[in-house]
């Protein structure tokens, strides 16, 4: 029989332990270490902690640092706003695992407003007065976001809209001293002057034969005005304009006098039932118009609603393929490793790099006040990340990241998969 271990001894294998322990977390791969900048101990990046993009941890913060995301998981637009969350966690999940604010975890807060523009009113007011988050991410539908805006830029929290693409988000307070509104989406305005010249150059249709038919939500009525205005400032006007209701499942009548009026291609400013719908009655009624849309036709929830044979030939906008850069195919190998599909990959992707560059500002603001991090987002970033967005993605009068016609073009459907229009 062994004899019993002193507990002297005991506690001191145990202090000898615990020296190892620390000393462990000084070495390369044991934890970050740190260095100081502008007074702060920062950690600094863990090469042996695998992120989709380098991060650089940030600095210690005075309290928890909460980051807020609503979306429409519920709805028309699940598979979108879903992506569009997995790209928010990812980058969550980098954050953390490289190292959080001074070794702090971010907290995310999510919610699902389920596509009705009310509940993400409630849900931004839960998260600014009860939450207590320092930004909110996601708004996929447009309407939501125009609805709850107003609340955030009251309170001075930084909102990054990582989905729709109306221009008013970012735009209702361009005049104000600090505008709490920024976006990394592709924008409705500029998507329709990439898709009007398209048609225009490859598919030999004219400008003035173009008429816009749009939900009669918020999304579709700011759709229906930008698209409006992309064709006045290609110096041409729709050719007719039409309205669908939500729910809607017949829209013959529309296009009979779209028909009637002369045109010769409509651009859709719908969700994916509504738009399911109109081709439909396109077909039921022999119509020759020519559709076209814009990003919102590369969800899977169309493509299973339309099919194949509904949506074969028929152009979009696209601004994201997996393949774009090392960044793109990491993300879509984590997006693959952890929730074993990539359902929605530019949602994903515009969530992954909307959420990294506003966990950047907080570090580089060293505070979760937002006028900082707005200061903070406008001054520059340095990123490169899994979308288009350059070093510098935003400025005083600047607040879109994807606001270039060269980082767009035209996809369709083929066989299940997105290929360039041609």
């Amino acid at each position: 029989m062994n004899a019993p271990v002193p507990w002297r001894w005991l506690r001191i294998l145990g202090g000898l332990l615990a020296a190892v322990v620390v000393l462990a977390g000084c070495q390369p791969g044991g934890g970050p270490s740190t260095t100081t900048t502008g007074g702060a101990t920062v950690p600094t990046a863990n090469p042996n902690v695998k992120t989709i993009v380098p991060v650089q941890p940030g600095p210690a913060m005075p309290g928890e640092v909460k980051i807020g995301f609503i979306s429409s998981m519920t709805g028309a637009l699940n598979d979108s706003s879903t992506a569009n969350l997995r790209g928010f966690e990812l980058a969550i999940e980098d954050w953390n695992n490289a190292g959080g604010f001074g070794g702090k975890k971010v907290v995310p807060v999510i919610y699902d407003d389920e596509l009705r523009p009310q509940r993400a009113v409630e849900l931004t007011q839960r998260l600014i007065n009860v939450d207590r988050v320092a930004g909110i991410v996601g708004y996929n539908f447009s309407g939501s976001a125009l609805a709850a805006i107003d609340i955030a830029q009251a309170a001075g929290v930084p909102v990054m809209a990582t989905g729709g693409g109306v221009l008013e988000i970012t735009n209702r307070y361009s005049k104000e001293p600090i505008n709490y509104m920024f976006g990394v989406r592709m924008l409705d305005r500029v998507q329709a002057l990439v898709a009007f010249k398209f048609m225009r150059d490859k598919r030999n249709v004219q400008l003035n034969r173009i008429a816009i038919l749009g939900d009669t939500s918020g999304y579709g009525q700011q759709g229906t005005a930008d698209g409006t205005a992309s064709l006045n400032d290609l110096g041409a006007r729709p050719c007719a304009t039409e309205t669908i209701a939500p729910g809607d499942t017949d829209a013959s009548a529309q296009l009979q006098r779209i028909q009637s009026a002369g045109c010769e291609a409509v651009i859709l400013y719908t969700l994916a039932p509504e738009t399911t719908a109109i081709l439909n009655s396109a077909r039921k009624i022999n119509s020759p118009l020519k559709f076209f849309g814009n990003w919102g036709w590369s969800q899977p929830a169309l493509y299973k609603l339309a099919g194949e044979e509904l949506l074969r030939g028929i152009p979009f906008v696209q601004s994201f393929t997996v393949d774009y850069s090392p960044e793109a195919r990491a993300l879509n190998e984590r997006l693959l490793e952890k929730y074993k599909e990539s359902l929605f990959p530019l949602n994903s992707a515009q969530g992954y790099d909307g959420t990294m560059l506003l966990l950047r500002a907080i570090a580089k603001a060293q505070s979760t006040e937002g006028a900082k991090i707005v200061a903070a987002l406008e001054s520059g970033s340095g990123y490169k990340g899994v979308t288009r967005v350059n070093d510098a993605p935003y400025s005083k009068t600047d607040h879109e990241a994807l606001d270039q016609e060269s980082m767009y073009f035209m996809g369709e459907w083929r066989n299940g998969v997105i290929v360039t229009a041609q």
